[in-house]
């Protein structure tokens, strides 16, 4: 009886340490095969407006009703600005670690503004921006995200009301960009 009570507790373990380690490891490869893709395709500091029919194979589970605009940052020679033409429907702008974790995102309800400005800045360079909607108060619009690493992913989505708005919605999108601060 006891050396089935051993080996019941063993792959107990063993399941528990695979579980573990899919938990800690696979978002992150996950999200560096995906920055990889997006930078093959777009670049390093340059925002892409993603067309309807590449949506699936960039971004899997991506809701077809939204335009999707990506940019892969990079913080090494200093912070990026995000200028954001948006939309007067719906959008979100979203930002993302290389681990996958969300580390920062705004929509037309938290910001009711047409054009944005989000500079982003690495956490430990010390800057002290404010990541918060108030700071929208500025006559241009200017948000400072602190970044929680040197690389990252900034995906813009704003909803296509009906099909005849996708090419504004794009038009919209391909007028924001993701540069490096002058």
């Amino acid at each position: 009886m006891s050396g089935k009570l051993f080996w019941f507790s063993v792959a107990v373990l063993l399941g528990i340490a695979v579980h573990i380690s899919y938990v800690l490891f696979v978002p992150r490869i996950q999200m560096d095969a995906k920055m990889s893709e997006f930078t093959k395709l777009a670049g390093i500091n340059h925002l892409m407006v993603v067309q309807p029919d590449k949506l699936e194979s960039v971004l899997p589970d991506a809701d077809p009703s939204l335009a999707h605009a990506i940019c892969v940052f990079d913080l090494s020679a200093g912070p990026i600005v995000v200028k954001a033409m948006v939309p007067t429907a719906y959008w979100l702008i979203s930002f993302y670690a290389p681990n996958g974790d969300g580390f920062y995102s705004l929509n037309n309800r938290q910001a009711d503004v047409r054009n944005l400005n989000l500079m982003v800045v690495n956490k430990s360079n010390g800057t002290n921006g404010d990541s918060s909607p108030d700071a929208l108060e500025g006559t241009d619009n200017q948000i400072t995200v602190r970044s929680p690493s040197i690389r990252g992913l900034v995906v813009l989505r704003a909803r296509i009301a009906a099909p005849a708005m996708l090419a504004r919605v794009q038009a919209d999108l391909a007028a924001s960009n993701c540069v490096p601060a002058s």
